[in-house]
């Protein structure tokens, strides 16, 4: 005897973005493996994460597939990332202007952004490091002489204000990160839209931990944020992204010389996989990574959920 599925007619969407030509995100009514309940829409995208100057705290087995001349500059790195490992995005995380790194200015963080844009055609992310009035002028900076549109974070609750008139002056995409919380990610995208900056130009990043440090929690979070998306909630529209490789690679299970873990390399790379396929599942549009082989295996998981579902037949 045969039975109807019973589906559920969800009334919001998340909101579509073009970054390129050939990255849009968002655009979905449910989940990516729930195809048979609505519209998926658009893949995730699968990012690169670079840096502004050597990253001495990285493991060795993950410099090495690098290897030290590239790490040494950023334009090699953001080259490869898209032409030799297929990054959709380039994320720059410029831990150098740090005040207790190399102090970097924001004139010479606006100058490496640019030699960035002008190296890849990729969207890329900037995202500067340091104290709120050291991140602030650099996003003033950044978002006053990018070349072209960009994509700044991260705008935080208590650090928004600066950043979010910047963006809207340069007519760039914004971060709004929230610590894991459904309730504080509203209540700044709320503070946001209210300075008239457009929703439609803001990515959510809700934080994350890597497998088995508070990803539980992430992930539950995450699909809370999707269901009021889903139930039409008009604030909780954006897409989202996860840094994934900076929560992954520094845990002790993937440094540790212990032969009960299995191969070394090979361990952070499926941990680094398996913690972005889990968020893609919950909700993520964008997922950060380090490691271009867990690009290429989180590409792959991505091709075999949308092949199976029926997005293809929607003419996604």
């Amino acid at each position: 005897m045969e039975f109807e599925k019973p589906l559920a007619e969800w009334k919001g969407q998340v909101q579509e973005i073009k970054l390129s030509d050939k990255v849009i995100i968002g655009g979905e009514q449910v989940f990516p493996n729930y195809s048979f309940d609505g519209k998926c829409s658009n893949k995730p995208a699968v990012a690169i994460e670079i840096n502004d100057v050597f990253p001495e705290n990285w493991p060795e087995n993950l410099k090495e597939i690098w290897n030290t001349d590239t790490l040494k500059s950023p334009v090699e790195r953001a080259k490869k990332a898209e032409k030799e490992f297929g990054a959709d995005i380039i994320f720059f995380d410029m831990i150098g202007t740090h005040q207790d790194r190399e102090n970097i200015s924001a004139n010479q963080a606006a100058e490496n952004m640019n030699a960035i844009l002008k190296a890849v055609d990729t969207p890329v992310i900037v995202r500067p490091d340091g104290n709120f009035e050291k991140q602030n002028k650099i996003f003033a900076k950044c978002c006053e002489l990018a070349e072209r549109q960009i994509i700044i974070g991260s705008a935080k609750e208590d650090n928004y204000r600066t950043i979010t008139a910047s963006a809207l002056a340069g007519n760039h995409f914004i971060i709004a990160e929230a610590p894991i919380d459904v309730n504080i990610q509203k209540q700044l995208n709320i503070l946001i839209t209210q300075m008239n900056f457009p929703l439609e130009r803001i990515i959510m990043d809700p934080m994350t931990g890597g497998l088995g440090y508070g990803f539980e929690y992430t992930y539950s979070v995450m699909e809370r944020i999707r269901l009021q998306t889903f139930m039409d909630d008009p604030f909780m529209i954006p897409p989202m992204v996860c840094c994934v490789g900076q929560e992954t690679w520094k845990i002790k299970e993937i440094k540790i010389e212990d032969e009960k873990y299995g191969s070394k390399p090979e361990r952070g790379i499926n941990w680094e996989t398996t913690t972005a396929i889990g968020l893609i599942l919950s909700g993520a549009n964008i997922v950060v990574v380090r490691h271009p082989e867990s690009v290429i295996k989180i590409k792959n998981f991505i091709d075999s959920i949308y092949q199976k579902s029926d997005c293809l037949q929607q003419g996604i």
